[in-house]
């Protein structure tokens, strides 16, 4: 008798096991920070971001340069090393010139979209 009892006992607590429901663990994951966004510029905002680009390379025109100011803006306020945010530039702003942009240049252009009211959170 003592040989059948152990055996159920133990059949007994495991199934008791797993008649229980299930914890969710907590999520060891921090939540997504929230998608940064520039604020539209208005057409006088986008007049002397051009005006201002174009000093630094008069092929600086069009939608191709707005897109490349608004990626450089967003590396600009998400707070990205000055180094990342000289080298989007020089990547992105070779795009609109015949000849690539050199450090000083993209560093103007740089300062250039800070300072004049183009680049701002919404």
């Amino acid at each position: 008798m003592k040989k059948l009892i152990a055996p159920a006992l133990l059949a007994v607590l495991a199934l008791t096991g797993c008649s229980a429901t299930a914890t969710p663990a907590p999520s060891a994951t921090a939540p997504a920070p929230p998608a940064l966004t520039i604020a539209k510029p208005t057409e006088a905002q986008k007049t002397a971001l051009m005006a201002d680009l174009a000093k630094v390379n008069p092929q600086f025109e069009g939608t191709r340069t707005l897109i490349s100011a608004s990626l450089a803006c967003r590396t600009i306020l998400k707070g990205e090393p000055e180094q990342a945010q000289i080298m989007m530039a020089q990547d992105r702003f070779s795009r609109s010139a015949d000849k690539p942009v050199t450090e000083a240049d993209a560093k103007r252009i740089i300062e250039i979209i800070k300072t004049n009211g183009f680049c701002v959170k919404a």
